[in-house]
């Protein structure tokens, strides 16, 4: 089983460290919620929801591979 961290890049399309996993098996996304991110100067909620709506489009995406 792999395990990938989506850290900052919530794509799909030209990932190659996504590519890679896949390419040795199974593989499963993983993302957090750093406590720094949400500490920053620049959170606020517009980043929040922006975040939670690119997982749902990166869920999506994962879900059609």
């Amino acid at each position: 089983m792999n395990i990938l961290w989506f850290k900052k890049d919530l794509r799909v399309t030209d990932h190659q460290p996504l590519a890679a996993a896949l390419n040795h098996g199974p593989t499963v996304g993983l993302f957090i919620f750093e406590p720094e991110w949400s500490r920053s100067s620049e959170f606020g909620l517009g980043q929040l929801k922006f975040a939670i709506e690119s997982l749902q489009e990166l869920e999506e995406s994962l879900e059609e591979l």
